[in-house]
C-alpha cells in the first residue's frame, strides 16, 4: 500500500509532505519533520502477524551535489537572498531541495535534444492527484476523481 500526505493548515503538527511505502517484506517511511531520518522497515522470517520480527533502519540520505553545477549548489537548501535587518527573501530547498535537480535534469535534456528523465506522461501522471486534491480541498472536501494518462 502507499500513503501520500500534505499537511498544511487546519490541523494540530507543522506542515509535512511525506509518503509512505508498505509491502509485505519491506516497507519504507520519507520523514516525517525536517531534519530526520527516513526509515526503512525489513521482515525478518516469514511471519506477517503481530510481534513479527522487522528490522528498522534509519537512512541518513546523502544530499548528492554531484550531479549539479557547483553554481546550483546553494539552491539546494535554503539561502537568504536579502539580509538587511528585515529578512525578506528566503529561496531554495523546496522539497527537500529535489527543485534543483529537476530543473537543471530538464535544461539538460532540452539542450542535449533528449527526452527527460521525467517524461511528460510521468509527470502528468504524479500531478493528477495533487491537481485532484486542490479540487477537493477547494471543493470542501468532496471526493475528486484522479485522471489517468497513457
Amino acid at each position: 500500500s502507499v500513503e501520500v500526505t500534505r499537511s498544511m493548515f487546519g490541523i494540530a503538527r507543522p506542515y509535512v509532505e511525506s509518503f509512505s511505502i508498505y509491502g509485505n517484506k519491506m516497507g519504507y517511511e520519507w520523514p516525517q519533520l525536517e531534519e530526520e531520518n527516513s526509515l526503512l522497515f525489513t521482515m525478518l522470517g516469514d511471519s506477517g502477524g503481530m510481534g513479527a520480527d522487522i528490522k528498522i533502519e534509519k537512512l541518513a540520505l546523502p544530499d548528492d551535489l554531484t550531479t549539479l553545477p557547483e553554481t546550483l549548489w546553494p539552491w539546494t537548501r535554503d539561502i537568504v537572498l536579502s539580509s538587511d535587518e528585515h529578512l525578506s527573501v528566503i529561496q531554495g530547498g523546496g522539497h527537500g531541495g529535489s527543485h534543483p535537480h529537476l530543473v537543471h535534469e530538464f535544461v539538460k535534456s532540452v539542450v542535449e535534444g533528449r527526452e527527460p528523465s521525467i517524461s511528460a506522461l510521468r509527470a502528468g501522471r504524479w500531478a493528477a492527484a495533487g491537481i485532484a486534491a486542490h479540487q477537493s480541498a477547494m471543493s470542501g472536501g468532496k471526493m475528486m476523481a484522479v485522471p489517468s494518462f497513457s
